[in-house]
């Protein structure tokens, strides 16, 4: 091979490689660009058909289960909310009811006090002998058999336990 055939091989080696180079790298862009513009394409798609639905639902138009769960358990709130509004009525009735009750029941034992009975003839006297100190005396207490007293007895018991 003479100098001039192996120049030009070498040239057209220096200039295929960077065009073989160039290819691949637009073969690689071209494929990037392409499966860029194919998933936001889908991406659209999707994002229409989910936009399409909500729209339908939020139009009332399509029947949706949840939108269906969710009234039935909005509903069962504000029905419970009116049972416990019921509920606290009747326990304030009751409770008013019983405090009225108590009121009349204090006024009517006032009253009993105020209107005290006068003793009879009998009581009169017998209450003037006790002041008297004519009356019967109080009993002694019994004396216990073993002659201890209360304090002593519960000393002993507790130190037999």
């Amino acid at each position: 091979m003479t100098f001039a055939e192996g120049f030009l091989a070498g040239l057209v080696g220096l200039t295929l490689l960077p065009l073989w180079y160039l290819a691949v790298a637009l073969r690689t862009a071209v494929r990037s660009i392409t499966w860029l513009v194919e998933g936001t394409e889908r991406r659209n798609e999707l994002e229409r058909e989910k936009l399409s639905q909500l729209a339908k639902i939020a139009a009332g138009g399509d029947a949706n289960g949840l939108a269906t769960r969710l009234d039935a358990v909005e509903s069962g709130h504000q029905s419970t909310k009116l049972l416990v509004a019921d509920a606290v009525e009747r326990v304030t009735a009751l409770a008013n009811r019983v405090s009225a009750r108590q009121r009349r029941a204090a006024d009517d034992l006032i009253e009993d006090e105020d209107r005290e009975p006068e003793p009879s003839p009998e009581q009169r006297e017998a209450l003037a002998q006790l002041l008297r100190g004519a009356g019967p005396q109080p009993a002694a207490p019994a004396a216990s058999p073993s002659n201890l007293t209360l304090k002593q007895r519960s000393k002993l018991k507790r130190q037999e336990s």
